[in-house]
């Protein structure tokens, strides 16, 4: 919509970002896709793609960096609020044996023992 047709346009949707080093070139909203997924990283809540959410991960453009891995509770490579913080919430109201890992461990978890999570999770505390 600039008036330059797109052959000879260096930056077809506007954006700021010159085509050649745009993920995107026809889409305003992204320019980048860190982790080579096909979602921009404005979009995608994991841009690393390391497996922890952006929000909950201090170096989002760093795979390699995961201070939050701890977080895996249930040691299956993953940070999922539905699993891992559920039960962190769990043990710290207290909850211990099968009502601190019930329908809260997910597949394929290397740590599935309801006493070697509360262990694990005492072990954060230490």
């Amino acid at each position: 919509g600039d008036g330059i047709g797109n052959n000879a346009d260096t930056d077809d949707d506007n954006d700021s970002v010159v085509d050649a080093l745009d993920s995107f070139p026809l889409n305003a909203t992204e320019s980048m896709d860190t982790d080579n997924d096909g979602i921009g990283n404005n979009a995608d809540t994991d841009d690393d793609g390391d497996g922890v959410l952006d929000s909950l991960d201090s170096y989002p453009l760093d795979p390699n960096n995961q201070p939050q891995k701890f977080l895996d509770i249930d040691g299956d490579g993953n940070v999922n609020p539905l699993t891992d913080i559920l039960m962190v919430m769990r043990y710290m109201f207290g909850f211990s044996g099968t009502a601190l890992t019930n329908n809260a461990v997910a597949e394929g978890a290397t740590r599935t023992n309801p006493a070697d999570i509360e262990a694990y999770l005492d072990s954060l505390i230490d």
